[in-house]
């Protein structure tokens, strides 16, 4: 009995020996196309109020019913998102270091995100604010540009595609390893390194239509072009060849 034991593990240790790890990193990369605008909208405080030392209670309700109208107005289609904002006193110092106010500051903000299909949704936002900033004296409307960037469905589906495209590739390569070292060769550990996301540019500057309306509203937005971009996952394979 203990000689077959021996025997069993002499064949073992042999069996152990003619093992090959093989220790490689993969790659995968494709390309992705950005589908999401994001703008961010900004109101501010104009020049007449940034020098309006004594702002009266009927002037602040002035400048919060517009705020209120833009408001109910985002709030319509929900691609835009924010709206908060600020009446505030707006100091300088003078040639002394001496504080003083002499006048007022305000912003207000969205952040809008939505696709081609809302476009024309946004460029009519864009006209209301405009509309309503006229008609006060003491707010100006900074029209935004409008970048591109990765959906977050978009960018998870396209994960799952790497993560099979990269584990095909792990499989394809054991078989290389099989045919050229006359071994069978199978996957042992696969690790998953960091994804390289796209880098979308930080303003992709958006055009306006030459088209111009005769009821005198803004011009409509037309979204930038869109870059493909590389977007790539790196894997760390151990394969076990025997």
């Amino acid at each position: 009995m203990v000689k077959k034991i021996l025997i069993f593990l002499g064949c073992m240790e042999a069996l152990i020996g003619t093992e090959m790890l093989v220790y490689q990193n993969i790659s995968v990369t494709t390309k992705i196309e950005p589908t999401l605008l994001i703008a961010n909208p900004q109101i501010n405080e104009s020049e007449k109020l940034r020098n309006e030392k004594n702002l009266s209670t009927a002037q602040k309700n002035q400048i919060i019913q517009t705020f209120n109208l833009v408001n109910q107005e985002i709030q319509k289609y929900g691609i835009c998102k924010g709206g908060g904002f600020e009446i505030a006193p707006y100091y300088i110092y003078d040639n002394g270091g001496i504080k003083k106010q002499i006048g007022y500051q305000t912003h207000w903000s969205v952040t809008c995100e939505f696709n081609k299909d809302s476009l024309e949704t946004f460029n009519t936002h864009l006209n209301f604010i405009q509309s309503q900033i006229e008609k006060n004296p003491y707010l100006v409307f900074t029209l935004p540009s409008i970048h591109r960037s990765v959906d977050e469905n978009q960018d998870k589906e396209l994960d799952e595609e790497l993560n099979i495209a990269l584990l095909q590739k792990a499989q394809g390569i054991a078989k290389k390893y099989a045919k050229t070292l006359r071994k069978k060769c199978e996957i042992k550990e696969i690790t998953l390194g960091k994804v390289e996301e796209p880098v979308a540019p930080l303003f992709a500057l958006a055009k306006s239509s030459s088209k111009i309306n005769s009821n005198a509203s803004l011009d409509s937005i037309i979204s930038p072009t869109a870059k493909l971009q590389n977007k790539t996952i790196q894997g760390k394979i151990i394969y076990r060849c025997y």
